[in-house]
């Protein structure tokens, strides 16, 4: 296929205005000249849409904006700038986030030098000027910056827990057609890239690292979608729910331990976000989640293979989690809040 684009790069963007522009900088001050910048404004109730029509008519050229009439969701805003996308590989970032100008030349160049179907970059977390945390989550890999199909199945589990996020990576367009992988099309709150990373996981060839931290991860704003605390964060049961179901992976036992870990890692996270009140129920939810879904003797298997401080976190809740499964039954009400 023949790509008019080396890079797209794709923003949802609702109700964005106060961080948009350093955002937009960072991408037209791009040292790689072929790319386009793909904004999707989700309906925003903010001048979100004007300063978009702004910055596309300064520069026309590199920047396409797509205006929603009706708010659909940050993976369905993904999937409409992946539809219009003619870049050879499809980037992402956040509205309020933003990059080094070196960041998708060199994103481009590992990828087509070691002919990879994802490159990724570093990134660190922003809270203020004076506070800002560098997170290395490929440690894990002893600097290992290529996967080979033969190594990529003895750490596939581990790159599925590695890769958090979206944004800071490279996807083959490609890559992404052939195995017609694309974002879950409904609204979710949080965690919502993790099907699209987990379906990328299993049909991925290579992976490539790049040993240096561009990507800039605004923390703690409000109104950002991670911050949120209410019922919605329930809607992490239909992710996993469709990772198990519609997804094969259950002959990968490294895949199976990585998706017991992850499933305690994200509904840790759940717990600590919501409100007090909807914890026990999350909670119960969570122990249904994993318990009918895992044989408990393998649970605990993995748990022991982890490193020491992991065992220390997650031993005792998952002894705490199955007496909850033993002792309650999760709510006849549905799990999520899916539209």
């Amino acid at each position: 296929m023949q790509y008019k684009y080396k890079v797209s790069i794709i923003i949802p963007c609702y109700n964005v205005k106060s961080w948009l522009a350093n955002c937009l900088q960072s991408l037209v001050d791009q040292i790689l000249q072929q790319i386009e910048i793909i904004c999707v404004n989700d309906a925003s109730t903010d001048s979100t849409a004007e300063t978009l029509n702004e910055w596309q008519r300064e520069y026309p050229d590199k920047i396409k904006v797509i205006h929603q009439q009706t708010n659909i969701g940050l993976a369905n805003a993904r999937n409409a700038g992946m539809q219009i996308a003619q870049g050879e590989f499809i980037g992402f970032i956040d509205a309020d986030d933003w990059v080094d100008s070196s960041t998708f030349e060199l994103l481009y160049d590992h990828a087509i030098s070691n002919n990879l179907d994802i490159a990724m970059v570093k990134f660190k977390k922003y809270y203020s000027k004076n506070h800002i945390e560098i997170i290395d989550e490929f440690q894990l890999f002893d600097n290992i910056n290529i996967y080979n199909q033969q190594l990529h199945k003895k750490n596939i589990g581990d790159l599925f827990l590695a890769i958090t996020r979206l944004c800071g990576c490279i996807f083959s367009s490609d890559f992404l057609h052939s195995n017609n992988i694309k974002m879950l099309p409904y609204k979710c709150y949080f965690a919502e890239e993790m099907p699209f990373i987990f379906q990328c996981i299993v049909a991925v060839k290579q992976v490539g690292v790049i040993d240096e931290y561009l990507y800039y991860y605004r923390k703690n704003r409000k109104n950002q979608l991670t911050q949120q605390f209410d019922k919605r964060q329930f809607c992490v049961f239909d992710e996993f729910n469709y990772i198990m179901h519609n997804i094969s992976y259950k002959d990968n036992i490294y895949l199976q331990q990585a998706i017991v870990t992850k499933q305690i890692l994200v509904h840790i996270t759940s717990i600590k976000h919501l409100q007090p009140k909807l914890r026990m129920q999350y909670a119960i939810n969570a122990a249904y989640d994993i318990f009918t879904n895992h044989n408990i003797v393998n649970i605990y298997k993995t748990a022991i293979k982890l490193t020491f401080n992991r065992k220390l976190l997650y031993l005792p809740i998952i002894t705490v989690l199955n007496i909850v499964y033993l002792v309650k039954k999760p709510s006849n009400k549905q799990l999520s809040v899916i539209q």
